[in-house]
């Protein structure tokens, strides 16, 4: 069965427009007038890395990444942006059906809850 997905993004562009930083302008990836990609890191959480130190944090990335990605395909999807890293990435909470999905990910063991900084996985 196939799902349509909504995904409700709620970004404010103002601070973006005027005075923009290197890091700002890497969020979105413009391709032409009328497609453009984001890149979005969820603010309160913190997951193993894929190319992790350890084959531990490995699995546990890809468990996280499928979980996410199931998670995302649930339904109604909404990103509310929250500020923007050093990377440039859109620093978001995301929530499908009133769930939070970076909560529900340390609920399910996969990620812990943001205090700053990264943690060690291995």
């Amino acid at each position: 069965m196939n799902r349509a997905i909504c995904l409700i993004v709620l970004i404010s562009l103002g601070p973006w427009i005027a005075g923009a930083t290197e890091a700002r302008d890497r969020a979105f990836i413009n391709y032409d007038g009328d497609t453009f990609r984001a890149t979005f890191r969820i603010a309160n959480i913190d997951t193993p890395e894929i190319e992790g130190k350890c084959e531990a944090e490995r699995d546990l990335a890809q468990k996280a990444k499928l979980f996410t990605e199931r998670f995302l395909a649930r339904g109604d999807v909404v990103i509310r942006q929250t500020g923007v890293d050093r990377y440039g990435r859109i620093l978001a909470l995301v929530t499908s059906d009133g769930r939070d999905l970076g909560e529900a990910l340390v609920a399910a063991g996969l990620a812990r809850p943001w205090m700053g900084r990264r943690e060690k996985w291995c």
